[in-house]
């Protein structure tokens, strides 16, 4: 159901700079806006980079991966976002509707490495798709079973309200959660009461973690930070990362 959602109403947003959304956070997403009744909105950048480059005199010369030359003109770049607009609307109907969500998708203009706080609300969940940062599959990613999330605290207690949301639709996996902690040890609530059942917890010191985002598409399905507790200095790993992050209030 395409409808807008109210002022202030807490949201699963999805940011990419593509309609091609991973199938597994476009599942992920959809899961636990499901559980929690919480409607769901595409937010897709318009790369003002690229917009800005249609104007050059060598713009016409841009070429593809594949070695085919592109037009890269204003009006191109313009009817190519309206079409991947078109496109994200026409897979989130598929996938939404189904299960009776509240979707929209919304489209601004901007930097596709930047994080766009200024259009999310503070109680949303935004998740990054990791096409919006690089590669889906970097190179030599490992097959994993199950799922790992790393987890960067220091927020309170309310991130870990959220926290216990963002885990629920993994209940029934085999679930791995990485705690980085950022703060001084046993001020975070008691993480491992919070978990599903059959979770496997691992700790890591906060020095070690520049370390572990180099590393994270090979080790990890999902990046986990708070907002409210955001580390400026780590911004520029967290948008190179290789896998998808997700972003609470």
């Amino acid at each position: 159901m395409s409808e807008q959602a109210q002022a202030g109403q807490p949201r699963v947003v999805i940011t990419t700079d593509s309609e091609r959304i991973s199938d597994a956070v476009l599942e992920y997403a959809l899961a636990m806006a499901a559980r929690q009744q919480l409607p769901v909105v595409g937010l897709l950048i318009e790369d003002t980079d690229l917009l800005n480059s249609s104007t050059l005199p060598f713009s016409r010369e841009i070429c593809l991966f594949t070695g085919q030359p592109r037009l890269l003109d204003t009006r191109t770049l313009l009817a190519g976002f309206s079409d991947m607009s078109r496109r994200l609307r026409q897979r989130l109907a598929q996938r939404a509707d189904p299960l009776a969500l509240h979707w929209s998708v919304s489209s601004i203009r901007g930097r596709r490495r930047d994080f766009h706080f200024e259009h999310l609300g503070e109680a949303d969940y935004c998740i990054y798709d990791s096409c919006v940062y690089g590669s889906n599959q970097p190179p030599h990613h490992e097959v994993r079973t199950g799922k790992h999330l790393l987890v960067i605290d220091g927020a309170g207690a309310a991130f870990y309200n959220n926290l216990t949301a963002l885990l629920a639709p993994f209940s029934g996996q085999a679930l791995q959660v990485t705690l980085v902690h950022t703060s001084d040890l046993g001020q975070e609530p008691p993480l491992a009461e919070l978990l599903p059942a059959g979770t496997r917890l691992h700790h890591l010191s906060r020095q070690q973690l520049p370390q572990a985002l180099q590393q994270a598409g090979q080790r990890f399905d999902y990046v986990v930070v708070s907002r409210r507790h955001w580390l400026a200095e780590l911004a520029p790993q967290l948008a190179q990362l290789n896998c998808p992050l997700i972003v609470v209030g």
